[in-house]
């Protein structure tokens, strides 16, 4: 190619180049609001009695340790108790079926 003396033909594509009354004149085309004086919208506030509480309103207070282990204890004493394997076995069957 470069060997046989002829200059390879290349196309470049034609540069476009704008003037500054051209710059000028899309600048003023745009014409954008002042991102600092935009309006935002917000929702209406409703108030508490319109609506009534909320679910997270109606969420108890955290109890004291010593209320928690008394709940706890009376209510393993009202659980009924497995029979002991080997000596209830009679009670294990009929309780089984």
């Amino acid at each position: 190619m470069f060997g046989a003396g002829h200059k390879p033909d290349i196309k470049y594509p034609k540069i476009k180049i704008k003037s500054k009354d051209e710059i000028e004149e899309e600048k003023k085309k745009i014409d954008k609001p002042c991102p600092q004086q935009t309006q935002i919208q917000y929702p209406k506030i409703l108030k508490m009695d319109e609506e009534g509480p909320k679910p997270i309103e109606l969420i108890g207070k955290k109890k004291a340790k010593e209320e928690i282990d008394k709940e706890m204890k009376v209510n393993l004493k009202l659980l009924p108790q497995k029979p002991k394997p080997g000596k209830d076995r009679k009670e294990m069957i009929s309780n089984f079926i």
